[in-house]
């Protein structure tokens, strides 16, 4: 069973939101 994980990512301009959705993808798959 999974637990329940709270994620928060903090974007610093909008060059940050490429990174952030591929990390993002990332924690969401492990």
């Amino acid at each position: 069973m999974k637990k329940d994980r709270t994620i928060v990512l903090a974007l610093t301009g909008a060059s940050g939101m490429p990174y952030s959705l591929r990390l993002m993808e990332k924690i969401l798959a492990s």
